[in-house]
C-alpha cells in the first residue's frame, strides 16, 4: 500500500512552480521499472506541467479489503480519489496517465471524485512482499468512475 499511496500523493498534486526531477525520480521509483524508458516519459510530462502552468491537488486512498488477482500476473487495487484543477492553461495531460481522456472539459477549482482500480506487478516470483509496484500502465481514467463533488 505504501508504493500505492506514494503514487496517489505524487501523481495527484503537481505545481508547475515546484515540479522538477526530484518529483520525477520520485514518480518513477513508484513504478515497476522494466526499463528507464518511463523515467524518460515522466521527464517529457515534468516539462508539460511548466509549459501548460498545470497545477492540481488530491489524494488516493487505497481500499485494501478490495484487491483482484487478474490469472495474468498483476492484481488491482480499488482506489478513492479525489482532485481539483487548479492551473493550466490547455486540458490536455493534466495528470500523468497514458489514458487521461483527450477531449477532458475539467474545470477549475472543482473538485472531482471517483474511484479506479490500480493495476500493480512485480518481477518477483514467490514470496514478492515489497517488491509489488505500481504498473507502468496503471491508470486511473482506465477502469474508472469519476463526477463532480456537488
Amino acid at each position: 500500500m505504501g508504493h500505492l499511496k506514494t503514487f496517489g500523493a505524487l501523481l495527484l498534486n503537481v505545481d508547475y512552480r515546484t515540479i522538477d526531477d526530484t518529483w520525477a525520480q520520485a514518480m518513477f521509483a513508484t513504478k515497476m521499472q522494466n526499463s528507464n524508458a518511463e523515467l524518460r516519459y515522466i521527464r517529457e510530462y515534468v516539462d508539460w506541467v511548466k509549459e501548460n502552468q498545470i497545477h492540481i491537488m488530491g489524494y488516493l486512498e487505497p481500499e485494501p479489503s478490495m484487491i483482484f488477482y487478474d490469472g495474468f500476473g498483476a492484481d488491482y487495487i480499488r482506489v478513492k480519489f479525489r482532485v481539483q484543477f487548479l492551473s493550466f492553461k490547455h486540458h490536455e495531460r493534466l495528470i500523468y496517465d497514458n489514458w487521461f481522456p483527450q477531449e477532458a472539459d475539467f474545470e477549475k477549482n472543482v473538485w472531482y471524485e471517483g474511484y479506479a482500480d490500480i493495476k500493480m506487478v512485480t518481477n518477483v516470483g514467490g514470496h514478492w512482499g515489497s517488491t509489488l509496484k505500481v504498473s507502468p500502465t496503471a491508470s486511473l481514467f482506465f477502469n474508472h468512475t469519476i463526477s463532480k463533488v456537488e
